[in-house]
């Protein structure tokens, strides 16, 4: 089935002032759906959520439904679809609610990959509860985010030989899906960090992991090599055949200008 890309952008008002738009985080273009949405709900009565009356109700409604078309596209729980007036509103409350249970010396992890918006939340509530923040670094000359480097960014905290048994020693049986989510994602983090292994074994496949990360780099960079040489022979020579591909150019093709 073909995309009809006409009908999605007849989608999107904005898009008729013939500007091409390239706005990304800096703003997002409202589809007429949600404008027509929107404009629907504040034409009737609204007031806070919780009470008794008609306006209320429908408040509640409306934010319902919209939680029960968020968990739909994205496969969750309805109850766990939290909205508010942005991300950065609500990320900034997020770290605040779980900030409150850090104490000096906890560390944080964030990445220099990350925009400000997504860092400085977490930066803040670090200062706040004295703890430590971690970055995670880029690799400079290919702009990626190396894996191997966040054995090294978590702490002793991840081989807690205790904690992970006493974690691994729960029934699962009586937890519900989030919670029974929540245990086996964390008991997989704890097996990641070598908890079960001895520290010879973990520096051994911490240098493997980090070997892997380098090699896999210098392939990216022989390659991207080779395709730069690539586009300097077809550039130099003029390709007489469009339909050549560029991991099959051949003499036969090339025409020097």
């Amino acid at each position: 089935m073909a995309f009809d890309v006409a009908r999605i952008r007849g989608q999107f008002p904005a898009l008729g002032d013939g500007w091409i738009h390239l706005d990304g985080t800096a703003g997002m273009l409202t589809p007429e759906q949600v404008a027509s949405a929107v404009s629907s709900a504040i034409r009737t009565p609204l007031a806070a959520p919780g009470g008794t009356f008609p306006a209320a109700r429908r408040a509640e409604h409306i934010a319902g439904t919209a939680r029960k078309a968020v968990a739909d596209l994205t496969g969750a729980d309805p109850a766990g679809v939290v909205l508010g007036p942005n991300s950065v509103v609500l990320l900034r409350r997020l770290a605040a609610v779980l900030s409150q249970q850090w104490r000096s010396g906890d560390e944080v992890v964030v990445s220099r990959l990350d925009e400000h918006a997504n860092t400085a939340c977490w930066q803040r509530v670090a200062r706040q509860a004295g703890a430590v923040v971690r970055w995670g670094e880029i690799d400079i000359e290919t702009c990626d985010l190396p894996a191997w480097q966040y054995e090294d960014l978590v702490t002793e905290r991840g081989l807690d030989h205790e904690l992970w048994q006493v974690l691994a020693g729960t029934d699962p049986g009586g937890l519900d899906a989030g919670a029974a989510r929540v245990r086996e994602h964390v008991l997989r983090d704890f097996r990641r960090a070598g908890v079960d292994r001895s520290e010879e074994d973990r520096d051994r496949l911490r240098a493997l992991a980090q070997r892997c990360t380098e090699l896999g780099l210098e392939f990216a960079h022989c390659a991207d090599t080779v395709c730069d040489s690539r586009l300097h022979l077809a550039f130099g020579y003029g390709i007489t055949n469009t339909n050549v591909h560029e991991n099959n150019y051949h003499p036969s093709f090339l025409k020097k200008q």
